[in-house]
């Protein structure tokens, strides 16, 4: 990241939510998605299998 000029504050950022993930904070489940858009959310590879051509 800081290889392709990426500002030192975003690249701590982007480590600490890496990190986030990595300690799976980030795996609840809720329904925010769903009041939201009136829609279940999808699982990502759900998602990915919709979208792709855009993964091509």
């Amino acid at each position: 990241m800081r290889g392709s000029g990426m500002p030192e504050s975003a690249v701590q950022y982007a480590g600490v939510l890496y990190g986030a993930v990595r300690a799976d904070y980030m795996a609840a489940v809720t329904a925010e998605v769903e009041q939201v858009t009136g829609r279940k959310p999808l699982t990502f590879e759900s998602f990915a299998r919709q979208n792709v051509a855009m993964w091509a």
